[in-house]
């Protein structure tokens, strides 16, 4: 499946604050409270938290 415009533009603002991210994909719920919580102790799980989202929707 090829990547949108609206893709592209999730992914980047997931890299740059990876809550926005979680939110765009799940909404406000506990994966955003735990991404927020893992941004805030500073490590990059929540990245890698956003990218499998990410891959387990397109399926």
């Amino acid at each position: 499946m090829p990547f949108t415009c609206t893709d592209i533009c999730k992914i980047i603002l997931a890299i740059i604050f990876p809550p926005i991210g979680v939110f765009l994909e799940r909404g406000c719920g506990a994966d955003l409270i735990i991404n927020i919580a893992l941004t805030i102790l500073g490590l990059q799980q929540q990245q890698q938290q956003q990218l499998c989202f990410k891959s387990s929707d397109s399926r």
